[in-house]
């Protein structure tokens, strides 16, 4: 159930490989380019009645096009994790390796979502005018977070969560395992041009 994550990396590992051969420049360079983005990232609140709001999550592309990934639901303003879906970072950056390190948070609704049956975290590392993508697939299903480190030339994070839920049904009287698939972007700035943002599972 896996492979047609893995050719969406090997897909994009292509493209970044490619249009950064194009775009080769040193750091202090890139730090003094005014740089264009695909997409800004910003969060919605709607007022659900009886006390519980809703912070969504949108990507807006340049034709002003929206697509939505968290969502996080509060009751009398405390996270009703049991009826969110999002992640909570934690990034630092060594300065002398150019690494970046972090801890990653997946919330989810159990009830709605099903049992976590597997999970990724994909990031786009670039090093030394080298663009990758790193997998990272330790994650912690009992405190439900994964740790990752990787070579970075700055500390700007885009990755993505890739996950699967698996949820018992009945289907016409028989029993049956219902198989969902998620995607979150993972960025640590309002604007980005993260890859993954557009990809349908």
């Amino acid at each position: 159930m896996r492979e047609p994550i893995k050719l969406f990396s090997f897909i994009l590992l292509a493209l970044c490989f490619f249009g950064c051969q194009n775009k080769k420049k040193g750091i202090n360079e890139i730090k003094n380019t005014a740089k264009e983005y695909n997409y800004s990232r910003e969060f919605i609140k709607y007022d659900l009645g009886n006390n519980i709001t809703e912070d969504l999550e949108i990507y807006i592309n340049k034709n002003n096009d929206t697509l939505s990934f968290q969502k996080i639901i509060y009751n009398r303003n405390i996270i009703d994790s049991s009826k969110s879906r999002f992640y909570k970072l934690n990034l630092n950056r060594d300065e002398k390796l150019n690494i970046l390190n972090g801890k990653l948070t997946y919330c989810y609704d159990s009830i709605k979502d099903g049992k976590l049956v597997d999970f990724t975290f994909s990031a786009v590392s670039k090093q030394n005018d080298k663009t990758k993508i790193v997998d990272f697939k330790n994650f912690d299903s009992k405190r439900k977070f994964l740790e990752f480190s990787f070579g970075n030339n700055n500390d700007t994070l885009i990755g993505a969560i890739f996950a699967q839920h698996a949820k018992d049904t009945i289907e016409n009287g028989e029993k049956k395992v219902r198989i969902r698939e998620i995607l979150l972007p993972v960025d640590n700035y309002s604007k980005t041009n993260n890859p993954f943002v557009e990809i349908k599972l």
